[in-house]
C-alpha cells in the first residue's frame, strides 16, 4: 500500500511545522508523498513545505483545497488533513495496518484535543463528536483516508458547498454503500477554530448543519457568504 497525504492551508507557518515533523517522525513500511494544498498563504507557509520536500498546488476553500491536491495525488490511497493536526507515533503504521485488514474504502480516526491545549469546552466538543461517528457514520475533514477510485466516483468534495463541505461527502460515499470504519488511535487536533468562533455558538453550529444535512439540505456558496468565510 501507498499513500498520498493531502493538507490543506492558509497561513499556516505555525502549526505546519508540528505536524510535518509528526509525519516525518512516523515508522512506516511503505511509501507515502505529502502533497500541500495552499491557499495563498502570504507567511512561511509555502517555505515550510518546501523545507520537507512536499509538493505544493494552489487552492481555495476547504473543497476546492482538498480537491486540487488529488488531482496531483500519484497513490491509490489518500489521506486529507488539516494542518493544525498531529500525528501520535507509530499512529500512521497502526491506521494503514488496519485499514488493510478491514477491506475499507473510506474511514477516520477519532479525534481529541492536543495535549498541550487546555480547555474543557473544546475537548468536551471532540468528545460529543463521537455521536456523529458512530450514529450517522460521519467523519470531518481534519482526518479523512479514502481510497483514490472512490474519491473519483462520487464526484469529488462539492465545491458549491461553504460549510461542512467534508460531512456531505462522506455521506455521499455512505450512500454509494462502500466500507467505511472509525478507529483507534486519536488523531490530536487543534480547538482554536472552536475558541474563535466560540463554544456555544460553534454547538449551535454544529447541531444546525447536522440538522440540514439529514435531510441532505446543503448550505450553498454565495457571493455574499465566500466572503465572511473564516479559515
Amino acid at each position: 500500500m501507498k499513500l498520498s497525504i493531502v493538507i490543506i492551508t492558509k497561513n499556516e507557518e505555525k502549526n505546519l511545522p508540528w505536524l510535518l515533523e509528526s509525519i516525518k517522525k512516523q515508522k512506516v513500511n511503505f511509501d507515502y508523498e505529502i502533497i500541500v494544498s495552499d491557499a495563498f498563504s502570504d507567511d512561511k507557509t509555502r517555505e515550510i513545505a518546501k523545507e520537507f520536500w512536499c509538493k505544493i498546488v494552489d487552492g481555495w476553500l476547504p473543497a476546492k483545497w482538498r480537491n486540487e491536491g488529488w488531482k496531483i495525488a500519484k497513490w491509490d490511497w489518500i489521506l486529507f488533513l488539516d494542518a493544525d493536526v498531529i500525528i501520535p507515533i507509530w499512529a500512521l503504521q497502526i491506521w494503514m495496518d488496519k485499514l488493510e485488514k478491514s477491506n475499507s474504502d473510506i474511514w477516520t480516526p477519532f479525534a481529541k484535543l492536543k495535549d498541550d491545549e487546555k480547555s474543557f469546552w473544546a475537548d468536551l466538543y471532540f468528545r460529543t463528536s463521537y455521536f456523529s461517528y458512530y450514529f450517522f457514520q460521519w467523519a470531518f475533514g481534519f482526518c479523512i483516508f479514502i481510497k483514490k477510485d472512490l474519491f473519483k466516483k462520487i464526484n469529488w468534495f462539492d465545491e458549491t458547498i461553504y460549510l461542512a463541505e467534508d460531512i456531505d461527502f462522506v455521506k455521499r460515499a455512505k450512500k454509494a454503500w462502500w466500507k467505511r470504519k472509525n478507529l483507534l488511535p486519536h488523531i490530536q487536533t487543534s480547538g482554536r477554530r472552536l475558541i474563535k468562533t466560540g463554544i456555544w455558538k460553534t454547538f449551535f453550529y454544529s447541531f444546525w448543519w447536522s440538522l440540514l444535512l439529514l435531510f441532505w439540505i446543503k448550505q450553498r456558496k454565495t457571493e455574499k457568504n465566500e466572503k465572511i468565510y473564516k479559515i
